[in-house]
């Protein structure tokens, strides 16, 4: 009986460093997925950052980089931005801040 219960944990001895092995990753994990918005300009924005969008159609407004599923988009916060005014006879202009 001792010769048994003696075999029996040595099959369990050699079978534990078998166990840890399996356990290994079988693939490095992915890298991080970078999620930014771009301005016309191609310069980057993170998300949740705020600021003045002009549309080609002269149309004002303040835009978040947001998210939407699974892509990345300026979100309207509301129409106009302060201190941003477009007239004919005046460049545009943004207040400083």
């Amino acid at each position: 009986m001792t010769r048994i219960a003696l075999s029996a944990l040595c099959l369990c001895l050699l079978a534990a460093p078998l166990a840890a092995e399996e356990k290994k990753p079988v693939a490095p994990p992915l890298k991080k997925i970078e999620l930014y918005c771009t301005d016309k300009y191609g310069q980057r924005h993170e998300l949740g950052e705020v600021m003045c969008i002009v549309s080609s159609s002269c149309q004002i407004w303040m835009g978040k980089c947001d998210m939407s599923q699974n892509n990345v988009m300026w979100r309207k916060v509301q129409d106009g931005c302060p201190g941003v005014s477009l007239s004919p006879d005046r460049p545009m202009s943004r207040a400083a801040g």
